[in-house]
Parts: C-alpha cells; structure tokens; sequence
C-alpha cells in the first residue's frame, strides 16, 4: 500500500493533469505541431516538430502560430515585462487581446487560439 501511495504521488499530480488535459485538448483541436508553447510540450509534440518556447511570443521572429500555450513561466513573464520591457509586454497585450482568444485553460495552462485560424494552418 504504501509504495503503491509513493508511485501515485510521483506520478498522479495536478500538474500531470492538467498538462495531459491541455495536450489532449491540442491534439483534438487539430492543433499543428508549429506552434508557441510551454517547453514541456516539446517531449510529445517533437523536439524537432517546429514548436517554439517564445515568452515573448513571436515579438522577435514575427511568428503567430494558430495556437499559443501559456504556463505560469509565461505567466510571470506577462506580468513582469510590465516593468522589465513595456515595448514588449505592450506587444503581447495587444497580441493575446486583438488576435487570439482563450481556446482552453486549466489552472497550469492557458492555450490562445489565434482567430480566424484552421485548424492545421502553419506558421
């Protein structure tokens, strides 16, 4: 009972959830693997599928991926480029409000959804 307790501790967490929900909800979205998201996704999207770890969302290569996962890394980041980078943080504000919507969240991820976007459009 109790290494069956320690087995589920390390592999039943909240986290774990959410991220299987948030990859679940990608794959059944059509979601191409070309899209901004999270590092973690690499190791089932592909490391070499075209998925881009951008915090700063596209701000510098110009790419707007028909879907953006956000995860509290990002998160944090929304918040301190307020101070760290107002040029920045005024361009992802503008982005996420003019050109995405929120597609799925859970308390771990928020995926943004570009509008107007099929579902297996590229970069």
């Amino acid at each position: 009972m109790q290494a069956f307790t320690l087995w589920r501790s390390f592999t039943y967490t909240p986290e774990r959830q959410d991220y299987h929900r948030t990859l679940a909800f990608l794959r059944q979205a059509g979601a191409p693997p070309q899209i901004i998201a999270a590092g973690e996704f690499a190791f089932d999207l592909g490391f070499d599928s075209g998925m881009v770890d951008d915090w700063r969302l596209g701000y510098f290569s110009g790419k707007r991926p028909p879907f953006i996962v956000a995860n509290a890394i990002y998160r944090g980041w929304f918040i301190q480029s307020a101070t760290l980078d107002p040029k920045i943080h005024d361009y992802m504000v503008r982005l996420l409000r003019d050109e995405y919507r929120i597609a799925f969240e859970t308390p771990t991820y928020t995926v943004y959804q570009r509008r107007g976007a099929g579902h297996a459009h590229g970069w």
